[in-house]
């Protein structure tokens, strides 16, 4: 018995270990580094809700993480398009094309069809097959002696008749047009 509260020991619940449900409970019989990766949890109801607590949020942070590389790709999938985009459209720039639009359309499905997505051959070979999209390349050599001579691109003896052109004189402009053609 006990001297104090005069009751016995073994019979007072407060006393006892097992009884006691708020009391530590003896420590865990599994070795450290079982299949938590390193931690170990009490067994206790209170251990098993923080496991799950823990368990949600990582389940909830590689969700994060598998959004986060989802729009990781998009954005570089829609870069890539961008840069061929860009890249297209200098390379239609260098070779005049007269509808922009329309020619980077069809360079755009040449290039996707192309196993290797060369886009300086995609425009040259849309030059060749579609010469209406581009400018006519200009002669380096070999003008004409109407052509070549005079003051603003004129041949000798043009002037008058390229002012009555630009007036509206009809038979002016024929002549003017004859002219140009020799």
């Amino acid at each position: 018995m006990d001297s104090e509260t005069g009751s016995d020991p073994k019979s007072d619940p407060t006393s006892d270990p097992k009884a006691d449900p708020k009391a530590d409970p003896p420590p865990s019989e599994s070795p450290p580094g079982d299949e938590d990766g390193g931690e170990t949890t009490p067994s206790t109801p209170d251990g098993e809700a923080i496991g799950r607590t823990r368990d949600a949020a990582i389940a909830r942070v590689e969700e994060e993480l598998a959004g986060l590389r989802a729009a990781l790709a998009a954005c570089r999938a829609a870069l890539d398009q961008a840069e061929r985009r860009h890249e297209i459209e200098l390379a239609l720039l260098r070779a005049d094309a007269l509808d922009m639009e329309t020619a980077r359309v069809m360079t755009e499905a040449l290039v996707a069809q192309s196993p290797t997505p060369d886009v300086a051959r995609a425009v040259e070979d849309l030059r060749r097959r579609k010469p209406f999209l581009f400018r006519a390349k200009r002669p380096t050599a070999g003008m004409g002696a109407g052509v070549a001579g005079g003051a603003g691109g004129m041949g000798v003896g043009m002037g008058s008749e390229a002012n009555a052109a630009a007036r509206g004189d009809r038979g002016a402009l024929l002549r003017f047009l004859r002219a140009r053609r020799v």
